[in-house]
């Protein structure tokens, strides 16, 4: 196991401790908590490229792990519903 198969892994445990350190501190819908999400799809994204292996050529088989990918969905989508979230906070806060 290389440095690069390790990477994804440290930044996606930053990513989930610094959102989660947001989320004690009752910073829910913020800004850098959607950032975050959307780059820990990423870094799921990036896990799940870096786990794609493929076999001996002779049996060409290629195998890989979905859960990932279907992480990286899934964090992506709640990305967006945080922005929006945070949107409509931040138009919360100008009305009287």
């Amino acid at each position: 196991m290389s440095l690069l198969d390790v990477l994804p892994h440290i930044a996606l445990t930053w990513f989930i401790r610094k959102f989660c350190k947001n989320l004690l501190e009752d910073r829910i819908f913020i800004a850098e908590n959607a950032t975050l999400a959307r780059h820990a799809a990423i870094a799921l994204l990036f896990s799940w490229v870096l786990s794609i292996s493929v076999g001996p050529v002779s049996n060409l088989e290629i195998g890989f792990d979905g859960f990932p990918i279907i992480a990286a969905i899934l964090v992506w989508t709640i990305s967006k519903v945080l922005e929006q979230a945070n949107a409509i906070a931040e138009e919360n806060d100008f009305t009287i």
